[in-house]
């Protein structure tokens, strides 16, 4: 099964700079402390080393703490908490992943998932095509 998209300039009320391959996911806990699923918006990020779920969502669905993983991003390294959980893309299933807080509304799919998708990035006609392995 494959999925495609167009991308998008706009995210949970948020203007981007630029147009940002965005996809609909639904995040869960996999230890089923809560069977809720919850659906959020996500930026399919390649420079991501680990997917990024928003604080909140982790609180709520009482994901475990899985580890700590030292970050490296453009405002330097830090020390950071990662969760189990569970997300699924629409057409494409379950993935079980350790992801890490996100301070923003959405969440980011990062490379720890892609390694399990054929993922094609078209800058020039602004899509997205997902395909899982």
């Amino acid at each position: 099964m494959k999925i495609s998209r167009g991308y998008g300039r706009r995210i949970d009320h948020v203007d981007l700079s630029v147009p940002m391959p965005i996809i609909d996911i639904g995040v869960s806990s996999p230890a089923g402390i809560r069977e809720e699923i919850i659906p959020l918006k996500a930026i399919v990020d390649s420079g991501s080393s680990l997917s990024l779920i928003p604080a909140e969502i982790i609180r709520d669905l009482r994901l475990e703490w899985a580890d700590h993983k030292v970050t490296h991003g453009y405002k330097g390294s830090s020390k950071e908490a990662v969760y189990s959980a569970v997300i699924s893309i629409d057409g494409l299933g379950k993935f079980y992943a350790r992801v890490m807080n996100s301070y923003e509304s959405y969440a980011l799919i990062g490379v720890d998932l892609m390694r399990s998708l054929i993922v094609k990035l078209d800058g020039p006609t602004e899509t997205l095509e997902i395909e899982r392995i």
